[in-house]
């Protein structure tokens, strides 16, 4: 049941239009609330982003009633506290504020207040003739299982993925190379029980547009009456020899498996020598948590400096120098020869050898130079217009395919509008 608390150390509601404070919960250990105002009057939500906790009062709060968080770019709507845009999956509690007799109080329960999160009930069992088929099971598609099922949708939502797993945050592969599953998820096990949602297993080799089903590799067929395109990217081997896959302990990173094989080659022990192509955000990622690990690591970059294509050279100055300290070696403005069989074990690689004639030892390689979006499916199917450079999903501003009934693409195969 909801009571009142009040706030520490506030005796009126101060605040401009676009203004924020941070305020303690008298009574509650650690409880904390944001208070925003907009539009004349004053909101209380909780103060962290549900993404990775960054302070939202650090945040920007924008004129059309929205605060963004001011790590990863995540909205959160100011009067409800509802999420409008990724990457945060849960929204945040919304709390009545009053003023009265010199102090500033606010009505919710203790442990929406300790929780910093909105937990939504998936709870449903499906009925009716309605069936969403999900491409994919990656975040965006939980996303949209999430928001089917605490908007009322009762039909049978069906998912399909290579993947043997439920969604995961996939950032947490590159950054920590995490390899327990528990760890990853996003839900539990028993989120898609409650919500009845079924997790297929399989490879999506077909869409009939017309007929309205999906076919996978293993003959069966998945009859929809709305489809979510949200299959991802996928990354490739570079087309070199000894590194296009044709060597072992040569590895791309994008799924659950793939981090738990670079550890199993990096072993328990330190001193591994670490190769890693491509200094964007994987690669950086990957080579700053082996370096963590005690590893001999380097990596290499087309660019001038890491991550310059995104954050510009002097920003990526200061990430290499961080990196640096850890031990991290870089060859920038290099590009890569091909890669060398290891003289104990002709089957793995030994070398990296780069244009200018640098070779570079090697125990095991990370390739992370980009992802495509993963639409080989669709490629021959004539009823679905692919973008003419990177093959991804032309959408309109609702994510529905152009051309198409009751098809939506999501995430990273969907090209959206520019304004």
């Amino acid at each position: 049941m909801a009571q009142e608390f009040k706030l520490k150390g506030l005796t009126s509601l101060d605040l401009k239009n676009g203004q924020k404070q941070e305020a303690e919960v008298e009574g509650i250990e650690n409880g904390k609330v944001l208070l925003v105002k907009h539009n004349d009057e004053v909101h209380a939500l909780n103060p962290n982003c549900s993404h990775y906790g960054a302070p939202l009062m650090k945040g920007v709060v924008t004129g059309d009633g929205r605060i963004t968080c001011p790590w990863h770019g995540a909205c959160f709507k100011i009067s409800t506290g509802d999420v409008e845009d990724a990457p945060a999956l849960d929204p945040l509690h919304k709390f009545d504020v009053t003023e009265k007799d010199g102090a500033v109080y606010i009505k919710g329960q203790e442990a929406d207040i300790k929780a910093g999160r909105r937990t939504l009930s998936p709870k449903c069992q499906s009925k009716g003739d309605e069936k969403v088929v999900i491409v994919g099971r990656g975040s965006g598609s939980l996303g949209a299982m999430e928001a089917l099922r605490s908007g009322g949708f009762t039909g049978a939502i069906t998912t399909i993925a290579t993947e043997d797993h439920r969604p995961i945050d996939r950032t947490k592969l590159s950054k920590a190379l995490l390899t327990d599953l528990s760890k990853l998820a996003f839900r539990s096990e028993d989120f898609y029980k409650e919500a009845d949602i079924t997790n297929v297993t399989d490879k999506v080799t077909a869409v009939d547009f017309s007929a309205k089903k999906v076919s996978t590799e293993s003959g069966k067929e998945y009859p929809y009456t709305k489809l979510i395109l949200a299959s991802g990217g996928v990354p490739s081997f570079l087309p070199i020899d000894g590194l296009k896959g044709d060597l072992g302990n040569v590895f791309l990173l994008r799924q659950l498996n793939d981090a738990q094989d670079i550890m199993k080659a990096a072993g328990s022990e330190c001193g591994k020598k670490i190769v890693v192509i491509g200094s964007s955000f994987i690669g950086m990622e990957v080579g700053n948590c082996l370096a963590s690990q005690k590893h001999h690591v380097s990596i290499i970059g087309m660019e001038s400096e890491p991550l310059e294509n995104v954050m510009g050279p002097k920003v990526g100055k200061i990430f290499r120098a961080l990196l640096e300290k850890s031990g991290v070696k870089f060859y920038l403005s290099a590009s890569v020869s091909h890669g060398s069989p290891s003289s104990a074990d002709k089957s793995k690689i030994g070398k990296v050898v780069l244009k200018d004639g640098t070779e570079l030892e090697a125990d095991l390689v990370v390739e992370g130079t980009g992802v495509k979006p993963a639409t080989q499916y669709l490629q021959s199917n004539d009823k679905i217009q692919l973008h003419e450079k990177d093959k991804s999903i032309i959408v309109d501003d609702s994510y529905a395919v152009k051309g198409l009934q009751d098809v939506f693409a999501i995430g990273d195969i969907a090209t959206y509008p520019y304004h």
